[in-house]
């Protein structure tokens, strides 16, 4: 495949994405967001939905095994897993945004050793893009939003916290996790300080 200077296949990339816009008009999701306003997610793609009304998205990265268990957590708004650092991404920011509800994006499983997803995620909270849209210091390759505005993907760092699990995979310790997210955000809404008298540890 046809690569640019950097050795990284834009134009590939770009046709994927026109093939999945294509596949979501066909599974009826770009036409049902005409009729249906309030229908969530809004992006197609490899994920399982919890209670949307939960402050909690999930990313398990390479690890699927993860996304069932945790699908039924609560606390759980969604769950899904990543292998892109482009497009997988941009879904990832449609789903979340889109949904007022959620205030966390977890992420836990182990990150790709070749398209280093996650540590692309985490760039993108801890650096932002530049003004090609290309994520700060990530390690990802073609790590390129090219099909978000930046007001989105700004909204999107300054409103979402991200917890960043990865390389966890034990099912009770994410677990205990999510419910604490989900407690501390319920306490929020409710005026009190939960995470103050019980704060989640950070990653060691």
């Amino acid at each position: 495949m046809p690569t640019d200077s950097s050795g990284e296949q834009t134009t590939s990339v770009r046709a994927y994405h026109k093939m999945l816009s294509i596949k979501d008009l066909l599974q009826g999701n770009l036409l049902n967001r005409w009729w249906d306003r309030d229908r969530w997610p809004v992006t197609s793609g490899n994920y399982l939905v919890g209670e949307r009304k939960s402050p909690v998205a999930i990313c398990t990265l390479t690890s699927p095994q993860l996304m069932e268990p945790l699908q039924k957590a609560e606390g759980t708004a969604i769950v899904g897993r990543l292998v892109t650092a482009n497009l997988g991404i941009e879904k990832i920011i449609r789903n979340i945004i889109s949904n007022p509800n959620i205030r966390y994006l977890l992420l836990c499983g182990e990150d790709s050793p070749v398209f280093h997803p996650g540590q692309t995620l985490h760039s993108l909270f801890e650096k932002g893009v530049d003004s090609d849209h290309r994520i700060i210091e990530a390690q990802g390759h073609y790590p390129v939003l090219i099909n978000i505005d930046r007001e989105l993907i700004e909204h999107f760092r300054n409103h979402i916290v991200l917890i960043d699990c990865t390389g966890e995979g034990n099912l009770d310790a994410l677990q205990r996790t999510i419910m604490r997210l989900g407690k501390a955000e319920t306490a929020l809404r409710l005026g009190v300080d939960y995470e103050q008298d019980h704060p989640i540890p950070p990653r060691a």
